[in-house]
């Protein structure tokens, strides 16, 4: 039997308190003015994962209303909003086409066709969307969950994050100088790579990252 939305919000309420977190309320309050738009709520449940995975690899981690979460290492403070890329149609019509297909290589993760706007600059209009929310005087990351496999993966924010160090460096978007970084969370694991979250730093940032909190940000995993 599943649960209902009470359960499931009860369930990540004490996970996170008993990982370590504080502020847990400010995020139950979200998930509850929620709970009736399934694909909200399912972006604001990605948002609790995100703060544990966090938690896992030994971040301090408060909830907030906006930015989403505050994190905390070695006596060191940045800020994470969150964003969840869902499950797009371009992932279903590439998995008809690998499948009927399968002795081929197919082109996959095109969302031009479907949505007009290409998947790295989507990356790039969530970041600038953002904007509004680095009000505060210290570094931010941006958080991208993919449910996407085929098209929000790291070779695409690879090419936002060279994107918008391009446009910072050349005075385009000089409000996103506080944005030093974005971190994938992928769904899927890459055997080789022996990973599924990557983070990819933006070097001319105006608030930058210690060597540190670089390290640490890349070794984050999800088990």
């Amino acid at each position: 039997m599943s649960m209902g939305y009470e359960d499931v919000i009860e369930n990540h309420r004490a996970i996170l308190v008993e990982a370590g977190a504080t502020n847990v309320s400010a995020y139950i309050d979200k998930l509850c003015s929620n709970h009736n738009n399934n694909d909200v709520f399912a972006d604001l449940l990605f948002e609790g994962r995100s703060a544990l995975m966090f938690l896992k690899n030994g971040f301090l981690v408060e909830m907030q209303e906006s930015p989403d979460i505050n994190i905390g290492f070695a006596g060191y403070q940045l800020y994470a909003e969150v964003k969840h890329f869902r499950l797009k149609e371009q992932d279903r019509i590439d998995q008809v086409n690998m499948e009927a297909f399968q002795d081929e290589l197919i082109p996959y993760g095109d969302t031009v066709p479907s949505e007009v706007v290409a998947a790295w600059d989507q990356v790039v209009q969530v970041a600038k969307r953002k904007i509004k929310q680095y009000h505060k005087n210290a570094p931010y990351i941006l958080v991208i969950g993919s449910s996407s496999p085929n098209c929000i993966d790291d070779s695409i924010i690879r090419t936002a994050i060279n994107i918008i160090t391009e446009k910072i460096s050349n005075g385009s978007w000089p409000q996103l100088k506080k944005l030093s970084g974005i971190l994938l969370i992928s769904p899927e694991y890459n055997i080789g790579g022996k990973r599924n979250v990557y983070f990819y730093y933006a070097h001319t940032v105006g608030n930058p990252l210690t060597q540190t909190i670089i390290e640490k940000l890349s070794s984050i995993q999800i088990g």
